[in-house]
């Protein structure tokens, strides 16, 4: 079984035919002699390309199972995958789609590159000691949907222009205790968990929705980012903000929030816990601290207050 979310599923047998890529013609996918046995797959049967090459997509290819290890498929065509995609190596130039219900695993220990735009309607567990490399777009998680980084590596930018991580579903990171780095604009309208160890988010972004730290563990915003109206930054353990300035947008809720180092903008209520270290509460900006919240004002730099402080609880 893989894991969706924390269930887990069981995939179905391949009911078709395995097919496996040979390019002895072109680099056309939809060409029967480039597959042995001859034939171009569909959406029962499993392709696996392994021995490196480049498989082209002129039009929309669905198949149920596929496994890439090596080379690289291209084209404008879209890659939509109804059970399995198993990707261990190689790259993927071409839009792809995961259907709902359906997994993807990123596996391996070379990096995975992706130009173009990942669209995961189902399950996608990366795993393994490969980093991401996103170019000329990025990934859209939709609601409903999971995206489970299991590992302590980085999603980052192989190229310029507008890269972006969209999570409208959820993003969670367990069971691993190192560092997940996402080095992309992270936009969160779904819900950010942080299971265990650290989340980095180090090219900012936009939110309205939930950003999660369980005990121990820690959600950290090192460049700076937009919390946007009903944006909640919750949970037991830490919300770090660390550097740039943090936004809030509309009103936003915070607990177990770290200002070290960052600037906090916008207006923000603090629930339970401010622990202020570094930094400062920017111009024209507010914090108010609920009744029963806590401020923790501590560390040998000085620290400054544009903005107002609001206290209905305790300040230390």
């Amino acid at each position: 079984g893989l894991s969706s979310g924390k269930e887990i599923i069981v995939l179905p047998s391949v009911q078709g035919t395995n097919f496996t890529w040979v390019g002895s013609v072109s680099s056309d996918w939809f060409t029967a002699g480039n597959w042995s046995p001859t034939g171009v797959p569909g959406a029962l049967d499993e392709a696996s390309i392994l021995n490196g090459g480049t498989v082209s997509l002129s039009r929309t290819a669905t198949i149920g199972f596929i496994n890439l290890a090596s080379g690289t498929i291209n084209g404008a065509g879209l890659l939509s995958v109804s059970n399995l995609f198993y990707w261990t190596g190689g790259n993927v130039w071409c839009p792809v789609t995961i259907q709902t219900n359906s997994v993807m695993i990123m596996a391996g220990s070379s990096t995975l590159y992706l130009y173009g735009v990942l669209t995961n309607a189902g399950t996608v567990n990366w795993a393994g000691t490969a980093a991401l490399g996103v170019c000329n777009g990025g990934i859209v998680n939709l609601a409903g949907a999971v995206f489970n980084a299991q590992n302590d590596q980085s999603v980052y930018a192989s190229c310029g222009g507008s890269l972006y991580f969209n999570n409208a579903g959820l993003f969670q990171k367990w069971p691993t205790t190192g560092t997940t780095t996402i080095n992309i604009a992270f936009n969160n309208t779904g819900t950010l968990n942080v299971e265990s160890g650290t989340v980095s988010l180090n090219s900012g972004g936009t939110g309205n929705g939930q950003f999660i730290s369980e005990a121990g563990a820690t959600l950290a915003f090192a460049t700076g980012y937009t919390g946007n109206s009903g944006a909640v930054f919750v949970g037991a353990g830490t919300n770090l903000f660390s550097g740039g300035t943090f936004t809030a947008n509309g009103g936003i809720t915070t607990s177990n929030l770290v200002l070290a180092g960052a600037t906090l903008a916008g207006n923000s209520t603090v629930s339970s816990l401010l622990t202020w270290t570094s930094g400062s509460i920017g111009a024209g900006g507010s914090v108010t601290v609920s009744s029963n919240a806590v401020v923790n004002i501590s560390g040998s730099s000085t620290l400054y207050l544009y903005g107002v402080l609001t206290n209905a609880g305790t300040v230390n």
